[in-house]
């Protein structure tokens, strides 16, 4: 291509590579050449994004394929779909994929629908052939499609499973809000191009509609569909410090990066322990909660401080705190400082943190589902990566038990 290759929204409708396929695609590059042409259309990448960066690197030309000018939006986006079926993608990258790919098509669905009517009636090739765009007829592939100009290269076997079913989807009903997400037909269509169900792309399309910002997390692998749909419904600002927690994985004194504890389980630990004397990992905002008798902040710092009486951990998440937060509450409780302390922490029972306090508690207990910790504001937490475990240490295994077995499977040392 000469000059300027601008990138077209149809190329940002499937997520980019990783840094490894990246990586891989760069030395195969470099070794083999380009093997792939880039696609265009109008003058505009719509696939190849990746190539086309690899290529500016190494300094070399990009190699492109045009798609024909008189092709549509819709077909233009359906057809380029077809091609990132291929690749090993999660159900939930999938979704979010069929949700982009599903709203762009809304947008351009009635001159789609125009066009399949103007060229069913001149009899022509190339009729669209649904909602989202036209069917490829027996010589066209996803890389060299029929009419397409450019570098010719050997193109795989069309997929035409792909694209047999997809009917004509009728228009939004009138009244309905273009804001409001793709309607059913739109979702349905997008849904059995990319490989999933209906309410998957629906659910993929709430989350791009409403934070482009969560759709981006689970395009790079960090978030589940379901986790992204609680994030995207939370307000702005508590969507804000639920991203930046879940990127952190780390809980401190400041707000925008602290996850706090649940009543209900503070309420747990009272009802074992009879009172909360320390909380010796927390902050001003945690204690409207806990309501400990003493608390510790992190320039406090807990780990140099004595503790005593019945303690509330819910420590740091990152290492090393929560390792030195382990072997500090054993230490008190060695030391006969600490009578009973309840504990609530990742159940990663491999680690060295979990195996030295698995290996002293009273009683565990692995509740059924994961917690809902709190964030600024008052919000719950959606989307913790991983369940948890509350660990119990001093006399009163027996009353742990008690209360622990309605919350999930607890268990008592013999």
């Amino acid at each position: 291509m000469r000059g300027m290759l601008t990138t077209h929204e149809i190329a940002g409708l499937w997520p980019a590579m990783t840094a490894d396929e990246y990586g891989d695609l760069l030395r195969s590059i470099t070794d083999r050449g380009q093997l792939v042409p880039a696609l265009t259309w109008r003058g505009q990448l719509v696939d190849g994004r990746q190539r086309a960066r690899a290529c500016a690197e190494l300094g070399r030309p990009l190699r492109t394929e045009a798609l024909p000018d008189d092709w549509g939006e819709v077909r233009v986006a359906e057809y380029v779909a077809a091609i990132h079926t291929r690749r090993d993608l999660s159900v939930s990258q999938r979704g979010v994929a069929a949700g982009r790919l599903a709203l762009y098509c809304e947008r351009f669905r009635a001159a789609a629908l125009e066009r399949q009517q103007a060229a069913g009636a001149r009899g022509g090739e190339g009729a669209a052939f649904g909602a989202l765009g036209g069917r490829p007829t027996e010589r066209e592939t996803p890389l060299a499609p029929r009419g397409a100009k450019g570098v010719s290269a050997p193109a795989p076997e069309p997929k035409p499973s792909k694209y047999e079913g997809l009917a004509p989807a009728p228009r939004p009903a009138s009244g309905s809000a273009p804001n409001e997400g793709p309607g059913r037909k739109a979702a349905a269509d997008a849904a059995r191009v990319v490989g999933v169900s209906t309410r998957t792309a629906e659910r993929g399309a709430e989350v791009v509609r409403r934070a482009p910002e969560v759709a981006a997390r689970v395009d790079a692998g960090s978030l589940s569909l379901a986790q992204a749909v609680r994030v995207a419904r939370m307000p702005a600002e508590q969507r804000a410090a639920s991203l930046a927690q879940l990127d952190t994985g780390d809980r401190s004194q400041d707000a925008s990066d602290s996850w706090g504890t649940p009543t209900s389980w503070i309420a747990f630990a009272r009802e074992v322990m009879g009172r909360i004397d320390l909380d010796p990992a927390s902050n001003a905002d945690a204690q409207r909660t806990v309501q400990a008798a003493r608390y510790y902040t992190r320039e406090d710092d807990g780990l140099s401080r004595d503790w005593a009486g019945c303690v509330w951990l819910n420590p740091p998440y990152s290492q090393p705190l929560v390792t030195r937060f382990a072997e500090k509450l054993l230490a008190e409780l060695d030391a006969g400082r600490v009578e009973q302390a309840i504990v609530l922490v990742n159940n990663a029972t491999d680690t060295r943190f979990a195996q030295s306090l698995l290996g002293r508690c009273a009683a565990a207990l692995f509740p059924a589902g994961r917690v809902s910790f709190v964030v600024p504001g008052g919000g719950e937490l959606a989307g913790a990566r991983q369940g948890q475990m509350v660990l119990y240490f001093g006399p009163l295994a027996s009353a742990f038990l008690t209360a622990a077995s309605v919350r999930g499977i607890a268990l008592v040392r013999p």
